[in-house]
């Protein structure tokens, strides 16, 4: 597949964190559980052809959405790999002022890029009835009904598809400061895995939220993403601040682990045993 059309929608360079020794991710889908546990190299996977990609009326593609997505990629890499450094020396990043940004932001993006994720807001009612409704509006605005050949070009099944597609990424691509700014009123935190035996896992619904409620604005709210087999990052603690904290039970990897297989269709880690673990049912239930 040509790599500019085969847009991932888990950053490659954090997939190659989940890897083992071979530079391989095993991976399990649930949308095709017949397929079993695999492993493979991290480009192959995680990744749609097109997804990103606006259609324009001429048939050609517009990849405007994929290039943003990965200049936001080659900020944060390095940030990442800062984060996940000074965690396994048990230091604190120091994070400046704009690298505290680039991260909100691509948290922000980052739990709005999976595949199904806005399913069920843009399909969850009938796509041709909406657009009936905004020609209805159109009409009242231009003081007239559409003319048949009008008509005809908008509902036309390659007009729908290219709404549809269109539609998927403005979604997609529309940023919120709001919410970047509520996260910046929250601190760092930062889970470092001791344990040579315990390591996270990566879905492509990356994030674990946990808390009384699923309010960020809650001191008690936690969104735990891993950004590396033994380190994970939520928001956490007073502004401004950065904690470091240590995973020294099981329990508390296995947790976020579990969060982040029930709501993925797809997720990868560096051990076959450890993703065999997660998806010991699903795996059963084909046999």
């Amino acid at each position: 597949m040509n790599e500019k059309r085969n847009h991932h929608y888990m950053p490659q360079f954090l997939l190659r964190r989940f890897a083992d020794g071979h530079g391989r991710i095993h991976v399990f889908n649930k949308q095709y559980p017949d397929k079993g546990l695999y492993s493979t190299n991290p480009r192959n996977a995680f990744a749609k052809r097109d997804l990103y990609s606006s259609l324009n009326k001429d048939g050609t593609l517009d990849a405007g959405l994929e290039e943003f997505y990965g200049e936001l990629e080659d900020k944060t890499a390095p940030l990442v790999e800062k984060i996940v450094s000074a965690a396994l020396l048990g230091k604190q990043p120091n994070l400046n002022r704009r690298e505290r940004y680039v991260w909100y932001n691509f948290t922000y993006h980052q739990h709005k890029r999976q595949p199904d994720r806005l399913d069920q807001v843009i399909e969850g009612e009938d796509f041709e009835a909406r657009v009936a409704r905004l020609i209805k509006v159109l009409e009242r605005a231009r003081g007239r009904a559409l003319s048949k050949k009008e008509s005809e070009a908008i509902n036309s099944p390659e007009t729908l598809q290219r709404m549809k597609q269109n539609c998927y990424v403005n979604v997609r691509g529309k940023g919120c400061e709001e919410i970047i700014r509520m996260l910046a009123q929250r601190g760092i935190a930062i889970a470092v895995i001791p344990n040579d035996k315990w390591s996270f896992i990566i879905g492509d619904y990356p994030h674990a939220r946990m808390g009384a409620t699923s309010d960020l604005h809650e001191a008690t709210t936690e969104l735990w993403m891993p950004i590396d087999t033994k380190v994970a990052v939520s928001p956490g603690g007073a502004t401004k601040t950065e904690t470091l904290i240590s995973f020294t039970h099981c329990e508390q990897v296995r947790r976020i682990n579990k969060v982040i297989y029930q709501q993925s269709n797809m997720v990868a880690g560096c051990a076959r045993e450890l993703v065999t673990s997660l998806a010991r049912y699903d795996l059963k239930a084909k046999t």
